[in-house]
């Protein structure tokens, strides 16, 4: 089975080796949104201005955009490093994202146990008594924590079980993403974007499956493994998926996203590029690093001032404790990923 574009379309070396910008600084966009998410409340208002929330609410959305980011990005970097479906290479590939996230994803485990045993020793601590288990512990490992009905210690870490469960699906069915059979390529991207349909659960990639495949057709299509006829085909599939399976928002905010990866591969900003690059540590912490400032925060006499104070000193701490994290932890793991090649 082919896994490689079809022998009529060519690919020039510069375009194999290209970067697309535009992903960067979308990264860095999706991180503040989720944290702006978290910080004025996420599903109900805390203590920021109404305004605040009202536009934070929006923030969730990040989700959708790093998922069509995974679904664009994960088969484009297969297609530059020339992978070829072999049992080991699918090993190699996950082994190689495993060794890019965890060490993050563990030291953060590891952060949040540490904050939340500090917290219940703060004078005037409000909240629940620190408790755990060895088995919800345990069951990060794998990201198996929400298909064993166990919580997250971090509630962000769902969407990383759901990104492991695509790393391990794209593996296996690249070279069918690839094909130079048509049928067999827009076959399997719309049954992708179809499973949510027949199978939909909150616990697995299956309900976020029409968000990747909008990724998926940006990538076939920027490769030129597929045409505009093709790609607008198996988006619009997608689209219609999507509004009847999650919601119109998500739905524009994942075409948005495709095309502006395709139609502005060069866009760039040097700011958002910068929160691009330290987007997984702004990720990670966001929540056991920011909210915690809030906390604090919100023990002075509400007002507006006091409520915008709180956001802005819950990005500071977060965005300080990111940059630490990305240099001292994520960097590290980022350089051993790389290392690892796939056998020809």
């Amino acid at each position: 089975m082919a896994s490689a574009a079809p022998a009529t379309i060519k690919i020039s070396s510069a375009t194999r080796a290209s970067r697309v910008e535009s992903v960067q600084s979308l990264r860095g966009l999706a991180a503040l949104a989720v944290a702006f998410f978290h910080f004025t409340g996420g599903n109900g208002p805390t203590n920021v201005p109404a305004a605040a929330w009202t536009v934070g609410f929006y923030g969730q959305l990040g989700i959708e955009v790093f998922f069509v980011i995974s679904g664009f990005i994960l088969p484009y970097s297969l297609w530059r490093a020339g992978y070829r479906f072999s049992v080991q290479n699918v090993f190699r590939f996950v082994w190689k994202r495993l060794v890019r996230l965890d060490p993050p994803y563990f030291a953060t485990i590891g952060l949040v146990l540490l904050l939340g045993y500090l917290s219940t020793h703060v004078a005037g601590y409000r909240g629940d008594p620190f408790q755990f288990n060895v088995k919800q512990i345990a069951l990060h490992i794998g990201y198996l924590s929400a298909l064993f009905g166990q919580p997250w210690l971090n509630p962000v870490f769902w969407t990383l079980a759901i990104e492991f469960q695509f790393y391990i699906l794209i593996a296996l069915i690249y070279p069918l993403l690839s094909s130079g059979n048509r049928t067999a390529r827009v076959a399997t991207t719309l049954l992708l974007a179809s499973v949510g349909l027949l199978h939909p659960a909150t616990r697995t990639i299956s309900s976020y499956l029409p968000i990747f495949a909008c990724g998926i057709a940006g990538f076939q299509y920027f490769t030129g493994i597929s045409g505009k006829r093709e790609t607008s085909f198996v988006l619009l599939a997608a689209i219609a998926i999507l509004c009847a399976r999650i919601g119109i928002a998500e739905a524009i905010i994942s075409i948005a996203t495709v095309i502006l990866i395709v139609a502005i591969p060069s866009w760039t900003s040097p700011t958002l590029s910068f929160f691009g690059t330290i987007s997984y540590s702004v990720y990670l912490l966001h929540l056991p690093i920011g909210v915690r400032v809030m906390n604090l925060v919100a023990r002075l006499p509400y007002s507006p001032a006091v409520g915008l104070g709180s956001l802005a000193a819950a990005f500071a701490a977060t965005i300080v404790a990111a940059y630490i994290f990305y240099r001292l932890v994520e960097k590290p793991s980022m350089r051993y990923a790389a290392s690892i090649r796939f056998k020809e």
